[in-house]
């Protein structure tokens, strides 16, 4: 059994582009054998209909102005 750890300690030992080229060989890895790949690292639409209230009542290029007057 590998040791967890010795992994997480020589990956520290890596500059920080070389680890990210580690975890982009694990994605591969993780492809090849289909296993699934943690879903936080990819978009969730929990914000859709958030504003539809709003959005009823306006065109999209009125929703951009507002957006932008919001930030």
């Amino acid at each position: 059994m590998i040791d967890e750890k010795e992994i997480e300690k020589r990956i520290k030992l890596l500059p920080h582009n070389l680890q990210q080229e580690v975890l982009t060989f694990i994605d591969l890895l993780l492809k090849k054998h289909n296993k699934p790949i943690n879903e936080k690292k990819f978009l969730s639409y929990n914000w859709e209909n958030t504003l539809k209230e709003i959005s009823d009542n306006l065109d999209s290029v009125e929703l951009q102005h507002k957006a932008m007057q919001w930030r």
